[in-house]
């Protein structure tokens, strides 16, 4: 699946929870070439991460993520790993939580293809 149809669907799936969008978002994805920064506003923006994720608290009884690594440079240059633990963090809402991994990816729009 290629990504303006991964935004397309995402958009649908937010717009069914509740998202308004706008004219700005319609236009984006009508158009098949999409602008990195353009759909990066959409996705990364709190109304539209709410509404595709939800706003309430994650329980973990059935949920998948509850840990999430990632390296990063350190200021000598050194990879370090980071690990989120989410159970640490139970006042986090579930969009929030997907937010931070979604930030960590290398192309954000594979991570919300899972979840469609």
């Amino acid at each position: 699946m290629d990504y303006s149809k991964i935004l397309k669907q995402a958009v649908k799936k937010a717009k069914k929870n509740g998202y308004k969008g706008s004219l700005r978002d319609t236009i984006l994805v009508k158009d098949q070439e999409l602008i990195t920064g353009e759909y990066y506003a959409l996705i990364f923006s709190p109304a539209f991460a709410e509404a595709f994720w939800g706003n309430e608290h994650p329980t973990f009884q059935d949920h998948t993520i509850t840990e999430y690594f990632f390296q990063t440079l350190d200021v000598d240059g050194n990879y370090k790993e980071i690990a989120i633990n989410f159970r640490d963090q139970p006042s986090v809402p579930h969009w929030k939580m997907h937010v931070m991994v979604m930030a960590a990816e290398e192309e954000p729009l594979n991570y919300i293809k899972r979840f469609l």
